[in-house]
């Protein structure tokens, strides 16, 4: 979760993150797309809820460190699940370069899943992660997707961007990073959001809309699988730390 928030907009991201939740088929998209390129050593960047973090659970040989800023987060992490001893969980922000000192480096894996867009120089943040990668490790990315499709909930999200292919691999080859796969997912999903959020510019979505939006998942994400799309709502990025 972002760093520097005041407590109404904390909370609101907790409650958002909580509604996510619900939408079980999106977040088994996610975790297709994560899960063929973890390692042993895996730092989760803005863990939130733990959302992500139930799923590396998952991976039983693998030590996980998870952080993030806010304690509303992590107290509910805490209160979902029992940490076993190789996950550690730790409060911290990822844009203080002391933290970077705590963390047990070198990992093999680094996953920051919607982190990237709050935060006010995303470069640095990859710049200081490069060094805590092993040789030969990855970086994993979930970010927004289009410029154009930046919105009302992204202004109430404290996003301060959104991303395209270009960007994203330029900030992995300014972090000495080398890009292995940018691709784009959930189409539907960005026309709708367009509509909603940048065109009307409404401020919410209602839980039977997301429960729609949950049964239609399977069908995009199989068409999607046939051939790469264009554009879509989200990115997910990929680069090797030579």
């Amino acid at each position: 979760m972002a760093e520097g928030l005041n407590p109404t907009q904390e909370q609101w991201q907790v409650q958002i993150l909580n509604q996510l939740g619900k939408v079980t088929h999106y977040l088994d998209w996610q975790h297709s797309l994560l899960g063929p390129h973890l390692g042993k050593n895996i730092l989760e960047m803005g863990c939130g809820i733990g959302l992500i973090t139930q799923f590396l659970l998952r991976k039983e040989d693998a030590l996980i460190s998870a952080v993030d800023y806010s304690p509303v987060s992590l107290s509910q992490l805490l209160q979902q699940l029992a940490p076993p001893s190789r996950l550690r969980l730790i409060r911290g922000d990822l844009e203080d370069p002391d933290l970077w000192l705590r963390l047990s480096a070198p990992f093999d894996t680094v996953i920051a899943v919607s982190l990237l867009e709050h935060l006010e120089d995303d470069a640095l943040l990859l710049q200081r992660l490069a060094p805590c990668l092993a040789s030969g490790g990855q970086v994993l990315l979930i970010v927004p997707a289009h410029p154009w499709l930046y919105g009302s909930i992204d202004v109430l999200a404290c996003h301060r961007r959104r991303y395209d292919k270009k960007r994203i691999a330029a900030l992995f080859r300014q972090s000495g990073l080398e890009p292995l796969e940018l691709t784009y997912f959930n189409l539907p999903g960005a026309l709708a959001w367009w509509y909603r959020f940048v065109v009307r510019k409404q401020s919410d979505f209602s839980a039977q809309e997301l429960g729609w939006f949950n049964r239609l998942i399977p069908v995009i994400r199989r068409l999607e699988s046939w051939l790469p799309m264009p554009c879509g709502l989200s990115q997910f990025a990929r680069a090797r730390k030579p």
